[in-house]
């Protein structure tokens, strides 16, 4: 069966965006925009039955869009409108839930995707191909800068467009890369002196990596911790606990749980001392998360 050619599913065009949901299979997204003139959305049906196959069942489905489009046409602006919110929350609902979906199949995402942290920490050395993966806590052998490019493919997943991953990846890509011209990293590192650098410039590490690079793991190092100024050591104690800490993030900026965790372990240390303490410690200073640009396909998509 032929298609109606798709819309943009905007609020001032109700009549069309719900006619897309009933009779889905008569509309496509890969036409591009169609646009329509006239009052409350008019589908110009007679316009369009040419592209149709003149089968019963095309015929029949024609007639019933167009009888659907006048019962709305016939309704009072504000019930039309009740009829679209509704609709189009429920169509937003799905599409988020499917972007989840094709989010999750994605190949880094998949369990096999995950490195084995523990046995990668024991290596004497990494690649900064492979440290920016571990450094997601990601498999290298999976993730890497080959199966993470797509260029000069013709065609690229919406959901990969979409995914927060792919641009991450590249950012840290980026950053390393950057660094090594500098002078601040070497392509043969060792994994530890990669974390340190890490830890002060990406916005997160793997809990594991953190927990095995940069808290400390011995008597004699938290004995050196003492001779520090004490807002120094508070700032380095703050910084390792709520990095190694899984939950010490959940719902807050690294501030907030950094000055979570100062005052209830360092209620001693208040005012100027704390901003002090808190500067120092935060390794996210321009706070906030990345956004992802968001786009809406089509509702019969």
């Amino acid at each position: 069966m032929a298609k109606i050619p798709t819309f943009v599913p905007w609020e001032e065009r109700p009549i069309e965006f719900l006619c897309a949901r009933r009779f889905a299979e008569l509309f496509q997204s890969k036409s591009g925009w169609t646009t329509y003139s006239g009052n409350r959305n008019e589908l110009h049906f007679h316009e369009l039955e040419g592209s149709f196959d003149r089968s019963s069942e095309a015929t029949q489905r024609i007639e019933e869009a167009k009888k659907y489009a006048a019962e709305l046409a016939a309704l009072p602006n504000e019930e039309l409108m009740q009829v679209f919110n509704a609709e189009y929350s429920l169509w937003k609902q799905e599409r988020a839930k499917k972007a989840e979906e094709e989010e999750r199949e994605l190949f880094f995402n998949r369990q096999e995707s995950t490195a084995d942290l523990k046995f990668w920490s024991k290596m004497a050395i990494w690649t900064l191909d492979e440290a920016v993966a571990l450094s997601l806590g990601k498999d290298p052998g999976k993730v890497n800068r080959s199966s993470m490019s797509k260029s000069g493919e013709r065609y690229v997943p919406a959901v990969w467009l979409q995914s927060e991953f792919p641009r991450e990846y590249a950012r840290r890509t980026a950053l390393v890369q950057r660094a090594k011209v500098a002078g601040m990293l070497r392509d043969q590192i060792e994994p530890e002196k990669f974390i340190r650098w890490a830890a002060d410039v990406f916005d997160n590490l793997p809990d594991e990596l953190i927990a095995g690079f940069l808290v400390p793991t011995n008597t004699k190092d938290a004995e050196s911790l003492a001779s520090y100024p004490p807002e120094l050591r508070a700032a380095i104690e703050a910084y390792r606990a709520v990095r190694s800490d899984p939950n010490a993030l959940s719902g807050r900026s690294p501030r907030q749980a950094l000055e979570r965790w100062l005052s209830e372990n360092k209620p001693e240390i208040v005012g100027n001392a704390k901003k002090r303490v808190l500067t120092i410690a935060n390794w996210s200073p321009q706070g906030g998360a990345p956004k992802t640009p968001g786009g809406e396909p089509t509702p019969g998509g």
